[in-house]
């Protein structure tokens, strides 16, 4: 996650590509997300893009950590733009990643496994 994050936060052009493919899918949006993401891409080429919020997600199968985010918040506060925004979220769940129960969890407890 930091890697992809920082990355996001250094290189004009992947954070381009990402916004370009975000906007390729404002046909699955409802109406009023379609308005909030024209009024989000004005004020990011309105401030040379920018002007962006960042989102990073945690997923682990360990007890809660604190430094997990802590660590991960320190390294990208250092390539942090004035007007970047990074937000950092955890999932701490029980769900072993060995064996995907993860993953079967996360698809409402069906397998993804072909049979």
């Amino acid at each position: 996650m930091i890697e992809q994050l920082t990355e996001l936060q250094t290189n004009e052009i992947k954070r381009d590509n990402l916004v370009k493919w975000i906007t390729s899918k404002t046909k699955l949006l409802s109406e009023e997300f379609r308005k909030d993401l024209t009024k989000a891409l004005s004020a990011y080429i309105r401030t040379n893009r920018e002007k962006v919020t960042l989102v990073g997600v945690l997923v682990r199968d360990t007890e809660p950590n604190e430094l997990d985010l802590k660590n991960r918040a320190k390294a990208l506060e250092k390539n942090a733009l004035p007007l970047m925004k990074v937000w950092l979220f955890a999932l701490y769940t029980h769900f072993s990643m060995k064996n995907n129960a993860w993953v079967v969890a996360m698809n409402g407890g069906v397998s993804c496994d072909s049979e």
